[in-house]
């Protein structure tokens, strides 16, 4: 009898010591998974700055198109120039600008809003609450800090101009007489539904020319 109870004391030890070690284990996953989602979903992985502008504060990220990078120099060698020619310059911001922002594909999740850096200093906070909130384009965008993500998002082929007019803009404290309005054609790899059409209104802010409104 004693070597019965025993053997059934050990065989509920052994059993209990399994379903422990089950149960850390999967805590364990779980806890990795909530690691996962909570810091991947509200950070952008640091990402290498391949180049940089440095009077201008442009920057060329490892994790950028080849579209976009084809730009960027262009921009790039644009600012180089002995005597700069605004009207390009401002084409070439809208352009970076919407090939950046309308590329999902190529964002970490959806905190990582593309075309930041060409936006009116003084918007880009709002600019990035209203992109990433429910209504804008990056509410939807899954985490893939990992490289595990399935999601089918746009890639931009080729942003296009269409016209460029000279405009008076007034707002707030910005008045300029010599604002830029740019409508442009959005190509993209696959059409996934995404805007094909967009007006860009872009103001000088001291030696840049930088976008305050996007229709």
């Amino acid at each position: 009898m004693k070597k019965e109870k025993n053997m059934t004391s050990k065989k509920i030890i052994i059993g209990l010591s399994i379903s422990l070690a089950l149960l850390i284990i999967i805590a364990g996953i779980l806890f990795i998974g909530i690691l996962k989602d909570v810091f991947g979903n509200n950070r952008a992985e640091e990402v290498e700055i391949v180049d940089t502008i440095d009077t201008y504060e442009y920057k060329l990220t490892e994790n950028n198109t080849d579209y976009f990078e084809s730009l960027y120099y262009e921009l790039k060698d644009e600012l180089a120039l002995e005597v700069r020619n605004d009207d390009k310059y401002a084409e070439l911001v809208t352009k970076l600008f919407i090939a950046d922002f309308y590329d999902l594909n190529s964002k970490l999740n959806k905190n990582d809003i593309g075309g930041v850096q060409f936006i009116y200093d003084k918007y880009q906070s709002t600019f990035i609450k209203s992109a990433n909130d429910i209504n804008g384009i990056y509410y939807y965008v899954d985490n893939n800090i990992y490289g595990e993500r399935e999601q089918e998002l746009p890639i931009v082929k080729d942003v296009s101009v269409e016209e460029t007019l000279k405009i008076n803009y007034t707002y707030g404290d910005i008045n300029d007489s010599n604002a830029y309005q740019i409508k442009v054609y959005i190509t993209y790899e696959e059409d996934l539904g995404y805007p094909k059409n967009a007006t860009v209104t872009l103001v000088h802010n001291n030696d840049k020319i930088e976008i305050v409104k996007v229709n």
